[in-house]
């Protein structure tokens, strides 16, 4: 911090003697540890420390940016010229901003775990082994470990503007993941199985993620493909974490104002989804791996409810797209790396669960398809229509119990019809790697695609 504050003051020198008066300077300090673990060896090992430095110098209605990695004079000098320069190269026609702080209200949030920082290098391979080893003690048809990793990381944002802003926010986490290799009447699968946290990583979770995966690779050795038909659909946990994931953006202002969302500002106050629906965007809450204070502008983060009760309530805003709609941040405002521009994006995205278990969302369907895991999100989704078309691996149940597992299959639809067409919601929650947290939802009917 006291390095960057000495950056801030070299850069505020030279940037006010050539008559700018409005500018930012953004740090971003990032750890990152993983390691591969095969037969209880080493595979792989990777430590990659980081610091990135971001400037960003507004001159009427242009914005000029500039980055560097190292913190001297002559790369002060060098970054304040970037920022200088740049202002001629970019001319956008929205307004923008450097966040002045007025009566800004930031919340107190304990996201980093001091704890974490104990945990040594040898400790996170022993991790990796045990996982492995519980992994294979699991079930004799397990005949190897195709992935098993431990990783680890955290991060430092420091924000200083010329209007007195000084923030500084730290978070990290730990997490392990294993992808088995089971074997069945000679049929070969995988799944992964994983557990993240911002404490030391117990045996119990461990063993947990080794089961899961185990238990899930097996299950679905041998899944075929199942009749073309539309049914009801169940997506499991992780399944709808990632559909939730690949359209995350329709719920962002900015591109509904560009018409690359169908969630415009007049949808406000609609029903968006089913009234069993309620969608959350909490950056204050520390079950997930994103959590902060404020945002990549500085602008406070809080609690908000997208969807409540299937009822569009708000979108996510940074400052540009704020002051195009007339409104207040969400303090949504981020930046992919410490070099992008302020994009828009949810922090910790969380699907309100219910009150029903997996075997009550099958009685309450009746019949129809589990959906365990989702490919091909990329190329088979298109977050500007909302349709979708993907393969998926999963199960067929019937009078609310499961026949057999399916796979080979394409689940096919739309999104923003999905949200309507949710039955149910279940009660068990998971949190994802990527700190996305979800539950179970039961879809009234979805298009399968197989013989």
């Amino acid at each position: 911090m006291e390095d960057i504050k000495c950056l801030y003051e070299q850069v505020s020198s030279i940037l006010e003697a050539k008559g700018f008066h409005e500018y930012e300077l953004y740090a971003s300090q990032n750890e990152e540890f993983s390691v591969v673990v095969s037969n209880g060896q080493i595979e792989r090992y990777n430590v990659n420390n980081g610091l990135g430095v971001n400037l960003r110098v507004k001159s009427g209605n242009r914005i000029g940016y500039a980055s560097t990695t190292v913190l001297d004079a002559d790369s002060c000098r060098a970054l304040c010229q970037g920022a200088i320069a740049n202002l001629d190269l970019i001319n956008l026609a929205e307004e923008q901003f450097i966040f002045d702080g007025k009566n800004a209200v930031y919340e107190p949030l304990d996201s980093y775990s001091d704890e974490l920082d104990e945990i040594t290098a040898a400790e996170k391979c022993e991790i990796a082994r045990k996982l492995e080893r519980y992994t294979l003690e699991k079930d004799p048809r397990v005949v190897r470990v195709h992935t098993c990793c431990c990783l680890s990381g955290s991060v430092r944002v420091t924000i200083c503007n010329s209007h007195g802003l000084e923030l500084t926010r730290r978070n990290n986490y730990i997490g392990a993941y294993i992808i088995p290799v089971v074997a069945d009447k000679d049929v070969m699968n995988t799944s992964i199985g994983y557990c993240i946290s911002r404490k030391k990583l117990t045996d119990e979770q461990l063993r947990k993620a080794a089961d899961s995966a185990v238990t899930k690779a097996i299950e679905l050795c041998g899944a075929a493909p199942a009749p073309s038909k539309t049914c009801p659909v169940i997506f499991r946990p992780d399944a709808f974490v990632d559909l939730l994931s690949t359209f995350a953006d329709v719920f962002s202002a900015e591109n509904g104002q560009k018409k690359l969302s169908l969630l415009t500002r007049d949808k406000l106050g609609t029903v968006v989804a089913a009234p069993c629906f309620t969608l959350i965007d909490d950056p204050l809450d520390t079950t997930g791996v994103n959590s902060m204070a404020f945002d990549d502008e500085g602008v406070p983060c809080h609690r908000k409810e997208l969807i409540r009760d299937g009822v569009l309530t708000t979108l996510l805003y940074n400052l540009k797209s704020a002051a195009v709609d007339g409104v207040d941040s969400t303090g949504n405002g981020v930046k992919r790396s410490y070099t992008s521009p302020v994009d828009t994006a949810p922090i910790n995205l969380i699907v309100a669960p219910g009150q029903t278990d997996g075997d009550g969302l099958m009685k309450e369907a009746g019949s129809g398809l589990i959906v365990e895991e989702l490919a091909g999100m990329h190329s088979g989704a298109n977050p500007e229509t909302g349709d979708f078309s993907l393969s998926a691996k999963g199960y067929l149940f019937e009078n609310g119990a499961i026949s057999r597992s399916v796979g080979n299959i394409t689940i096919s639809g739309n999104f923003y019809t999905l949200l309507k067409d949710i039955q149910a919601v279940g009660n068990d929650t998971v949190v994802s790697i990527d700190g996305i947290v979800s539950p179970s939802v039961l879809v009234r009917a979805l298009a399968l695609g197989g013989e």
